[in-house]
């Protein structure tokens, strides 16, 4: 039930409230849609040898300059924007990428959060090492990292998830 390598995944990322995080807050839902399939048809012409799968990447958790009330430099999504890129999916047979940056927040911390959305067996995760940073003094002006440590724990939140729900596999995406 693996997706990759057997599948080509086109994904259009980014955050419903930002136009300069991406995609997704460029267009409304409609229009991001219509330009992802033209996208898949551009690759299925390029090369009809594998299966393409469309995707949407949102920005589930983002980082912030400013510390916010639990002074976590971080922005948690409010559930309808998530439902929103469920939804989007929905209507193209598409998987979801729900993207963390962490802040000085914690995966361990982010990912139960997320739990309802991950149990979804078309919902897949993504993660910023680049936005985890270990000292609110240096948050705009360090690039940050996860460890091992950080990697494993995702990667068996995902596994134990895909084991309790009798899920395909889940597909880990960290950003570099």
């Amino acid at each position: 039930g693996a997706l990759l390598p057997f599948c080509r995944v086109v994904a259009f990322y980014g955050n419903f409230y930002s136009a300069q995080m991406g995609i997704l807050g460029q267009y409304s839902s409609e229009r991001v849609i219509e330009k992802l399939k033209e996208e898949v048809t551009h690759w299925k012409l390029a090369d009809s040898t594998v299966k393409l799968i469309p995707a949407i990447h949102y920005i589930a958790v983002t980082a912030q300059r400013d510390s916010g009330i639990d002074h976590m430099y971080r922005l948690r999504m409010p559930s309808d924007q998530i439902n929103r890129a469920v939804e989007m999916a929905k209507k193209i047979d598409g998987l979801v990428f729900l993207d963390i940056q962490p802040g000085l927040s914690s995966l361990q911390l982010e990912l139960p959060k997320l739990k309802r959305y991950l149990s979804l067996p078309n919902v897949h995760l993504a993660i910023d090492p680049e936005y985890a940073i270990k000292t609110d003094s240096l948050m705009t002006k360090v690039i940050g990292t996860l460890d091992a440590a950080d990697i494993n724990f995702a990667s068996k939140f995902l596994a134990n998830l895909v084991t309790l729900y009798n899920l395909p596999p889940k597909i880990l995406v960290v950003h570099r």
